[in-house]
């Protein structure tokens, strides 16, 4: 995964604003391999940070209840990768207990995010 995440909408009038840095899971890929290991593990890392909001992670196969994600396109599949934003909606006595999971994909092509449609969603 690419080493800085930021999002930000593009509007008609800017190019990109309102970038943000999101934290991203950056310990070395784990062997979860369920869905059940990466929600535990992400109820485990919002309860280690209770101050992160959003974090990040690497995609779960499986996690989306998808057979086969739509594939990259193969002049871009070395700089754009699946990923997971997992977005803290509630907590409860400090608790993450109302979380949001999102496919996004990630890439580290900061210079073609500059040509991005109005109205897209930079993660």
């Amino acid at each position: 995964m690419p080493k800085n995440i930021y999002k930000g909408n593009r509007t008609p009038k800017t190019p990109i604003s309102h970038l943000v840095p999101v934290a991203r899971d950056a310990s070395p890929p784990s062997p979860v391999t369920t869905v059940e290991e990466a929600l535990a593990a992400d109820f485990a890392y919002f309860m280690e940070n209770p101050d992160e909001s959003e974090l990040i992670r690497p995609f779960v196969p499986g996690e989306f209840r998808v057979a086969n994600l739509p594939a990259i396109p193969e002049r871009h599949e070395k700089h754009f990768e699946y990923a997971t934003l997992v977005t803290v909606e509630g907590r409860i006595n400090g608790e993450p207990v109302y979380r949001h999971r999102q496919l996004i994909l990630v890439s580290d092509l900061t210079d073609e995010l500059l040509d991005l449609p109005p109205g897209a969603v930079v993660f």
